[in-house]
């Protein structure tokens, strides 16, 4: 048996060297399944959004609440898909109607709004975000016709006040 391949600790046998070097686009947390696209400290070495800003002594917290809600990556990677471009939101409300009604898409959120919606309200149940977020619909909507003109706003100021 030769020193690579030695038995340890309960008769197990350590793995083979391999070549393979860690993916190097992956977040910095150890175990975190999500890509690195943040770089809070300029230092070259990214994190995932659920990572980035929240203390180190919390990572391993909200790495194990990734993988507990893998299910929720999973349906957004799902109305990403191609073939769901003009099936994502009955695909949506099928999923979430009886389980969190509040997380059903709302008729004047678009797909990309809906799934930012759903990566920050991924990032609330995990615990990386303080908030809930509500849907997500285009700037300008329910707003008058002519923004910028006061007799636009009047309407609007009215029914804020009643």
């Amino acid at each position: 048996m030769n020193a690579e391949h030695r038995p340890y600790r309960g008769g197990r046998v350590d793995p083979p060297p391999t070549d393979e070097r860690p993916d190097p686009g992956r977040c910095l947390a150890h175990g975190c399944p999500l890509r690195g696209s943040i770089d809070p400290g300029s230092s070259g070495r990214f994190m995932c959004a659920a990572h980035a800003w929240v203390p180190a002594d919390r990572w391993q917290a909200i790495t194990h609440q990734l993988h507990e809600h893998r299910w929720m990556a999973d349906h957004m990677r799902s109305l990403r898909a191609d073939d769901m471009h003009t099936r994502w939101r009955a695909a949506a409300d099928a999923f979430w109607r009886e389980a969190d009604p509040d997380m059903v898409p709302d008729p004047h959120e678009g797909r990309e709004l809906y799934l930012y919606r759903l990566h920050l309200d991924l990032l609330y149940r995990i615990g990386a975000r303080l908030l809930k977020p509500g849907p997500m619909v285009p700037q300008g909507h329910g707003r008058p016709k002519r923004p910028g003109s006061l007799a636009g706003l009047l309407p609007m100021v009215e029914e804020t006040a009643a």
